[in-house]
């Protein structure tokens, strides 16, 4: 079971469903909750939560695998042959290296059955790639009115998508920003979006942009670049780019905010040049992080270099939070964004 995907809300769901006038739980909060378990070895409890999971959210490729992935730990190849076959009925598809190299499906590295399905999956990945060619189209959030204090380029983490990442972005639109949420094609398993290749992120990502801003007359407006873990390297990289900072659409680069991310997440790692070249031109950075994250070193490391180099950039550390975006979805990101102007 793919244990490497950000997180997106604090893992603390303990059911599946709602509790009393609650609202379910989004799919990143039952994610967290899965693999919470899945790292205790409760193999047991988390296969209701995978279950739920497919119930609730069956556009989600990683749904079957994970339920592949528990059923082979509670002893039972057979189902869990079936939950992939069930996932390649819905047009799901899986990587070889997921279904090879996870220690979770050891039972059925030798079944040719999980050669078949692997061969299958590669199909029906194909098919679905040869069926999208149309322009990806970004979730934009906008609180109307004035023109706003800037566009977001917002960027989800590995694994997360556009769709629920921009529930955290609503509270900033309402504070006058209009946010662009890009999505990403480079997709493992349907929903499960990444930014692994970063010549095509960027590709599809500043068309986004450029479409975004043109269509709603937006390119008056200076830009702020921000993401979560992986999306947060490349919301910096994005901002220190040259290209980027002033374009043929009229953008002037102001800042970046980095969530949850660190040096670890910019490719290539920025230099001493870089980050004096983007102070120079008068752009602020933010890092926020949570001091129980795994990140929090690297995010450090951001903070000094940039600061090193002349460029103001301020970290703030989140007392209690992991790896994940402030919870519940609220005010701190306005907050932050708002700073970059202070």
């Amino acid at each position: 079971m793919p244990r490497g995907a950000d997180a997106g809300a604090a893992g603390g769901e303990a059911e599946p469903g709602p509790a009393g006038g609650d609202p379910p739980p989004r799919f990143q909060q039952l994610r967290n909750r899965a693999l919470a378990l899945v790292v205790a070895g409760c193999w047991a409890d988390a296969l209701p939560l995978a279950l739920a999971a497919e119930t609730r959210f069956p556009d989600k490729g990683e749904v079957p695998f994970w339920i592949a992935c528990v059923q082979c730990r509670l002893g039972a190849p057979e189902r869990a042959l079936a939950a992939l076959r069930a996932g390649l009925t819905r047009g799901h598809y899986w990587p070889d290296d997921w279904l090879f190299n996870d220690d979770d499906l050891e039972p059925l590295r030798e079944r040719p059955e999980l050669a078949d399905i692997a061969r299958e999956s590669a199909a029906v990945r194909a098919s679905a790639a040869a069926a999208t060619a149309e322009p990806l189209e970004p979730v934009v959030l906008a609180g109307g009115g004035a023109a706003p204090a800037a566009v977001v380029l917002a960027l989800h983490g590995w694994g997360q998508d556009a769709d629920e990442f921009s529930v955290h972005w609503q509270a900033a639109a309402t504070r006058g920003y209009t946010i662009v949420v890009a999505r990403s094609r480079q997709q493992p398993t349907p929903g499960f979006c990444v930014w692994d290749d970063r010549d095509v992120a960027r590709r599809e990502v500043l068309d986004q942009l450029r479409r975004a801003v043109a269509h709603r007359g937006l390119a008056a407006a200076p830009l702020l670049t921000a993401g979560f873990s992986q999306g947060a390297g490349l919301a910096v990289e994005l901002a220190l780019d040259d290209g980027l900072a002033t374009t043929s659409d009229g953008f002037s680069a102001a800042g970046f905010l980095a969530v949850a991310g660190g040096v670890k997440d910019v490719e290539p790692p920025p230099n001493g040049a870089r980050f004096a070249a983007a102070a120079g031109r008068g752009m602020r950075g933010r890092v926020l992080v949570g001091d129980r994250d795994g990140a929090l070193e690297d995010a450090h490391e951001l903070a000094a270099a940039a600061t090193a180099a002349g460029l103001r950039c301020v970290l703030t550390v989140t007392p209690g939070a992991g790896h994940e975006m402030p919870e519940p979805p609220g005010e701190p990101l306005a907050g932050e964004l708002a700073a970059l102007f202070d």
